[in-house]
């Protein structure tokens, strides 16, 4: 029995963080879950401000409503009637609700006005279920000699719809349960393992749960990205132009996903509905994606092989979706991995950009955005591998070298400065001066004639589609100090929101704002964290200020690129703050910026041990944290 209670003890000693943690993390849980209802979801329709809602009374001909309708199942409707109980007899008057979906009858309810009590809403127990998305039509009339009055606003009825969405109860309970789950599998399996083991744990169990919670074609720009990656599969390598300019091709996406707007805006269950639809010629459309024809087809790779293999199997949308979102995940999960276990130098730093909540929700999406983050954690990875040791790069490792810079330059221009990188290897890792400069002559030109094609292609098109982009070259070669101090004032403006956004303050089709004192937490745990490793860092050493300084120079290249692109693309000549950027647009940055705010970069051979660190484990909270406001967002 002593033998028992040591035991225990011990553990308790060596996971009492870990443990705290995990509690802390339930009770967060358990607040958000709290905060949004009490097992049914209300959403009223349309949201109404109640100084203008005033009662009329029904017309002989009744009231009739159709309004825009997500797929769900409804358990309640709820509208607000007017009845004088006093003032009327009300004996041999009914009121008869009907709901319509494209003229066929979901059902008809009788209501009794003695039933309803006055001001309050009166909840019809309508049970529907399995209602496909589109337009659902109310119709109410009034039998009767009594007058009958029925809240209205700007037209509207005032009606509240109350979806069976989920139980809080059962929710919670999976909640903790998952909770449990893998704090006691990091405790059991992962703790103490290296930093790649551990990467694949979280990596991979998060990315499960964002694939669950997170609805296909939720994340920003997906309608665009959708187009782009399927005609990619289908080896259309650049995107078609109408008449007017536009990009335009033809799809399968489900009735009422796909607008004008670049975002589609879908639940879980929603999703759900459309599981049988088909991807063939009766269910496409013509769609424009101006904005994502401007990418390369190699930026697309990984989805749109998911595309073509769906395609050998079966011709069911969501299926397909589904096999490139995995694709996409897997393929950002290797670069990381392989960064990971390459670099000498801020292994952790790797891994806990993988793990921030915007990157996570994107892994598991058909974006490109973590795939960049993951190239250009890669490319810095093997700098730093050859700088700081004796190595040799060997042949597989050269292939891997030139398809990382080749790819980064098909991903995203404004980050292939980062291949200028390159020119901190050694010499002697190329086996000599004469091997370093054939391969920089090689893979400098390789990468220059990639980008540069594809500049030129997709410059044709933007001078096109997007004039006032010549109009800002212009404004910005004839007034660059104006500027610069656009430049400035956008740092002023906007840059709170761009570090919030990073982590992921403005998910799903960035509409979704979570907690603002979770994020709020988050970032200061984070920027705690690389003081503590900036204080850590050892002054004795000498600092590799060359290193320091190149890294440095091209960080601010690639960020004055980002902005002067965003200005030239998306805002009005002679803007005084430059709109329109995000946060995720920065994360392929952190790497790099996290080695130089660490201090770790001293000349010599730098090595690194596994050391105890609850960092991953905190940042696995914040996950779970993310993952339960998803769910709670994306079950509408």
């Amino acid at each position: 029995m002593t033998l028992w209670v040591y035991k225990a003890k011990q553990f308790l000693t060596q996971n009492i963080i870990t443990i705290v943690t995990c509690f802390i993390t339930m009770v967060v849980l358990l607040l958000l879950l709290q905060n949004n209802g009490d097992g049914f979801v209300f959403r009223q329709m349309p949201n109404l401000v109640k100084e203008s809602v005033v009662s009329n009374p029904l017309p002989e001909a009744g009231f009739e409503q159709t309004v825009s309708f997500e797929a769900h199942d409804i358990e309640y409707l709820a509208l607000r009637f007017d009845v004088d109980k006093e003032a009327n007899d009300y004996s041999g008057t009914e009121i008869r609700v009907e709901l319509f979906q494209n003229e066929s009858s979901l059902g008809s309810w009788t209501i009794q006005p003695d039933q309803i009590t006055n001001i309050y809403y009166y909840y019809i127990p309508v049970n529907l279920h399995h209602i496909p998305a589109g337009e659902i039509t109310m119709r109410i009339n009034a039998s009767g000699e009594a007058p009958v009055g029925l809240f209205v606003g700007n037209g509207s009825a005032d009606y509240i719809l109350v979806y069976d969405s989920y139980s809080r109860s059962k929710l919670l309970l999976i909640a903790f349960a998952v909770t449990i789950c893998l704090f006691a599998g990091y405790i059991l399996f992962i703790r103490g393992k290296n930093t790649e083991r551990r990467f694949l744990y979280l990596y991979l169990t998060l990315g499960i749960l964002y694939f669950l919670v997170c609805p296909i074609l939720t994340e920003p720009d997906a309608k665009n990205h959708y187009c782009r990656a399927y005609e990619v599969s289908e080896a259309t390598w650049i995107s078609p132009v109408n008449a007017e300019g536009n990009a335009e091709n033809s799809f399968s996406i489900p009735e009422g996903w796909a607008t004008d707007s670049d975002s589609i805006h879908v639940s879980l269950y929603e999703t759900w509905y459309q599981k049988d639809f088909q991807i063939d010629e009766e269910t496409q459309k013509l769609y424009q994606y101006n904005n994502m024809a401007l990418y390369s087809p190699v930026s697309y790779s990984a989805q749109s092989l998911g595309f073509a293999v769906g395609r050998i199997f079966t011709n069911n949308f969501l299926a397909n979706v589904m096999i490139a979102r995995l694709l996409n995940f897997l393929f950002a999960g290797l670069l990381f991995y392989l960064a990971i276990a390459l670099t000498p130098v801020g292994k952790q730093y790797i891994l806990w950009i993988s793990m921030l909540p915007m990157g996570m929700e994107l892994a598991a999406s058909i974006s490109s955005d973590t795939v960049t983050t993951a190239l250009v954690c890669l490319l810095v990875a093997m700098v730093c591998r050859y700088r700081y040791s004796e190595r040799i790069i060997t042949v597989p490792e050269m292939i891997l070298l030139y398809a990382v810079a080749l790819l980064l330059s098909q991903y995203k221009i404004v980050y292939v400065v980062f291949c200028l990188l390159l020119f901190l290897i050694p010499q002697k890792a190329f086996g000599g001066k004469k091997g370093y400069f054939i391969h920089a002559g090689i893979l400098g030109s390789l990468v220059a004639a990639a980008s540069l094609l594809w500049l030129h292609i997709s410059g044709n098109f933007l001078e096109q589609h997007f004039l006032l982009s010549t109009y800002q070259k212009d404004f910005i070669l004839h007034n660059p100090v104006k500027f610069i101090l656009a430049i400035l004032n956008t740092v002023l403006v906007y840059g709170a929101d761009i570090v919030r956004t990073m982590v992921g303050s403005n998910l799903g089709a960035l509409s979704f704002t979570t907690n603002a004192a979770i994020v709020l937490f988050l970032l200061a745990f984070l920027f705690a964290r690389i003081l503590k490793d900036r204080y850590k860092a050892q002054s004795g050493e000498q600092q590799d200020h060359v290193t320091s300084w190149w890294m440095g120079g091209i960080i601010v290249l690639s960020v004055l690129l980002i902005l002067t692109s965003e200005y030239l693309q998306w805002n009005d000549v002679g803007e005084t703050a430059i709109g329109g950027l995000q946060g995720r647009y920065f994360i392929p940055l952190l790497y790099p910026v996290l080695l130089l705010a660490g201090k770790r970069l001293t000349n010599g051979h730098i090595t690194e041990t596994v050391k105890k660190d609850t960092t991953e484990q905190v940042l696995l909270a914040f996950n779970l944290c993310f993952v339960m406001q998803l769910f709670l967002h994306f079950v509408f």
